[in-house]
């Protein structure tokens, strides 16, 4: 492997600390590199299980910031050329994502997003995904299937040249229009993933409700940039 090919495995995490330790085994199978884990304001023991896991690197965020602000530490750590981002509860499934890599490697694209097999079980996220999946089509006239899919690989300077992870509950639409604004190529590869849904629970639905408005957010921004 040479210096052009080596990666960092990005995974943000919150009150994570029973699925974590699979995931680290996992993508350490999947995708050798260095493992940075940050644990965003956690209180059931998410940075003590990721450093017993092996985790390479563990930052902490002394209270819950979200998950822009956890890449964002993550990716102040990072210096390989190559970036590979997962959720921290993908569990055993983490031994999927070799073929996000790959694809970048083999310069097939400059991010590789997964999409999640379709499930009949209901999670209640389908207002967030439709606002997604139709913003970024009607913006870029690119479709995706799983447009808030947080496992991607990507080159670490196309994330520097965005200024970073967009903060808050949109990040991976402002990754998408950031990533496609810089011309790059984006590829979509469906993987057999999973991870633990949001409930049908109030929280559930006030978390998904934040996430819809911050979509909301991050397109109205697209449209409000200048056009060159």
């Amino acid at each position: 492997m040479t210096g052009a090919d080596e990666i960092d495995i990005l995974i943000p995490a919150y009150n994570e600390a029973d699925r974590l330790p699979a995931t680290i085994a996992a993508v350490r199978r999947a995708a050798p590199g260095r493992v940075i884990v940050v644990d965003d304001g956690s209180h059931d023991g998410t940075a003590e299980a990721a450093r017993a896991a092996g985790a390479d690197v563990v930052l902490t965020h002394a209270t819950n910031r979200g998950k822009g602000a956890a890449l964002n530490t993550g990716l102040a750590a990072c210096c390989a050329p190559i970036l590979l981002l997962i959720d921290a509860d993908l569990g055993t499934t983490a031994s999927e994502v070799a073929p996000l890599v790959e694809a970048v490697r083999a310069g097939r694209c400059e991010m590789a997003v997964a999409a999640f097999p379709r499930t009949r079980r209901k999670s209640g996220v389908g207002l967030a995904q439709g606002m997604a999946r139709r913003g970024i089509e009607r913006r870029t006239g690119r479709a995706f299937a799983s447009p808030l899919s947080g496992q991607r690989c990507l080159r670490r300077a196309d994330v520097e040249a965005l200024g970073g992870f967009a903060e808050g509950f949109a990040v991976e639409v402002a990754l998408t229009l950031g990533v496609l604004g810089l011309g790059r190529r984006v590829e979509e590869i469906p993987l057999p993933l999973s991870h633990r849904k949001t409930g049908r629970t109030l929280d559930g639905f006030l978390h998904r409700a934040r996430q819809a408005m911050a979509i909301r957010r991050a397109l109205r921004d697209v449209d409000r940039r200048p056009r060159t």
